[in-house]
């Protein structure tokens, strides 16, 4: 989906959305290994949860977690995906949206990996769409795994869930995916989103991608 009608699929997928990207530095390049960070939550508004991530420290200021840090720690520590998984499974809200602050390579090393959760709870009344994307999902239609492929206008990378449980519903939104659909899956579709925003922000050295849920 372009940019501006995410949200109207019935049916869950993550979106990296290019929107005006320079390189991360390769896997061998990263900083050493971090401690799973602390995750701190707040409401902007009474249907918009905002979490934020610290390093654990002794210190009176603690130091945020950057995205080329979530980034890292997404790929290489089960645990971190974990976590992820765990603050949205606990969401307030049936069905919602998630988005995460923007970020371009340049910018991956300084700036702060958070992220919302929007109540949507008119994803809850559509019936599932097994159909829009069967061409690329149906070959591993069962498996718990993740597939990526590109938009129409070519501006935006998805990342899909295959239906690997007997009930589609399972795979309308993300509150019902990363509380029904297997633990292996959560973890493909964690890496596989991180695989595919490391080779988007790798193709163009100034543009900026939004990362989200449809």
């Amino acid at each position: 989906k372009v940019q501006g009608t995410h949200g109207l699929l019935p049916r869950f997928m993550m979106r990296i959305c290019r929107v005006l990207a320079s390189v991360l530095p390769s896997s061998t390049e990263m900083m050493p290994r971090l401690e799973l960070p602390v995750a701190i939550s707040s409401w902007v508004s009474p249907t918009v949860q905002k979490w934020v991530f610290h390093h654990q420290s002794s210190e009176k200021s603690a130091r945020n977690l950057t995205w080329a840090e979530a980034i890292d720690l997404m790929e290489n520590a089960p645990g971190f995906r974990e976590m992820l998984t765990s603050k949205l499974q606990e969401s307030p809200f049936s069905a919602f949206m998630w988005e995460c602050a923007p970020l371009t390579a340049q910018t991956a090393e300084r700036r702060p990996f958070e992220f919302i959760i929007m109540e949507a709870s008119h994803l809850e009344h559509p019936p599932p769409d097994t159909e829009s994307f069967s061409q690329y999902l149906s070959d591993v239609e069962g498996q718990p795994v993740a597939k990526a492929f590109t938009n129409l206008g070519g501006d935006s990378t998805l990342v899909s869930p295959a239906q690997a449980t007997m009930n589609p519903e399972d795979y309308k939104h993300i509150g019902n995916f990363f509380r029904h659909a297997p633990s292996e899956q959560h973890h493909a579709l964690w890496k596989t989103l991180v695989e595919q925003l490391k080779r988007r922000l790798s193709q163009q050295r100034q543009a900026s991608y939004w990362v989200s849920t449809e």
